[in-house]
């Protein structure tokens, strides 16, 4: 009988099935460039995917890429994880561009693998200023999600380039149909200054989430779920049960990411956090235990600094 590793901290996993992408420039908060163009094979993704269900079973898992949809067998890794992992958040990250060029047959799956749940969610920072790399192509993609009757989220990363009409480019997304939801979310600060460049102010980052209610609500679109992750995501990041090894300010760490080589980073985003181990070598335990430690490590080292 398999045991259960954690049973009462789930797992949110996002996996890397491509480093690869076809927006360039590269967006200014990209976690993954700069880009090495591997792929990780179909079989090993497989693997990948059979693993962390038998050993982690999460509670939420997010295909990323760079682009996932310049895989050509991106429906196939879709519908070999519908079938293979329990939980019912499964979803995958794109930036839209690559949407026309599915075939007939492709977007039938992807409608079907989208009933009950949106399983796409596309990257999308303005509707209007072709200046922004995620704009008018992403913008196609969505149309192609419309036509076929295909449900969708909509992530949109908000940062001094397009600040000043962020709300015009909600406000042309609401007025899709099959829009389910809008992930929200301000530049995160972090210790490269090439990104903190393009954050917010605390002022300005106050008053985002509260005009894009008020816009969602002017507009009649109260089913629209509408997500603050101003902290690092924390808020789909809950520990159930007695949190075992973890105090509830440890339950960031439960956010995994796999890259295509297998290596396994914890505490966020892909490429940003120090790799804890390598899930074609090791079972998710001995992950977790390097993971735990590491943090613990991190934590000390920091108050050991302010003292």
């Amino acid at each position: 009988m398999a045991t259960e590793i954690l049973p009462s901290l789930p797992f949110r996993v996002e996996i890397e099935v491509i480093n690869r992408c076809n927006i360039k420039p590269a967006c200014d908060y990209c976690y993954a460039g700069p880009f090495d163009g591997k792929t990780i094979e179909l079989e090993d993704l497989k693997f990948v995917i059979s693993k962390t269900e038998r050993q982690v079973s999460p509670f939420e898992v997010i295909f990323l890429g760079g682009e996932p949809f310049l895989r050509s067998d991106m429906v196939d890794i879709l519908e070999f994880a519908k079938i293979t992992f329990s939980t019912h958040l499964l979803s995958m990250s794109t930036n839209g561009t690559m949407l026309k060029t599915l075939s007939e047959d492709k977007l039938a799956r992807l409608r079907a693998l989208s009933e009950g749940n949106p399983l796409i969610q596309v990257s999308i920072d303005s509707t209007r200023n072709p200046t922004v790399q995620k704009s008018l192509r992403s913008l196609e993609g969505i149309m192609v999600l419309e036509k076929h009757d295909i449900p969708f989220n909509i992530g949109i990363v908000i940062t001094r380039r397009n600040l000043h009409n962020y709300l015009e480019t909600l406000d042309d997304l609401l007025k899709f149909p099959h829009l389910m939801g809008i992930n929200a979310e301000s530049l995160q600060k972090t210790s490269e200054p090439y990104y903190n460049q393009n954050r917010l102010t605390l002022e300005e980052e106050y008053l985002v989430v509260p005009s894009i209610e008020k816009l969602a609500a002017e507009r009649s679109r109260t089913d629209v779920y509408i997500v603050n992750s101003n902290k690092n995501h924390c808020l789909f990041q809950m520990l159930r049960g007695d949190g075992r090894e973890l105090k509830p300010e440890d339950r960031r760490i439960t956010n995994a990411g796999v890259y295509v080589n297998g290596n396994v980073s914890m505490d966020g985003a892909l490429g940003r956090h120090q790799i804890v181990g390598n899930v074609f070598k090791e079972d998710w335990r001995t992950i977790w235990e390097n993971a735990i430690r590491v943090f613990r490590e991190e934590k000390a080292t920091k108050l050991r600094v302010v003292a």
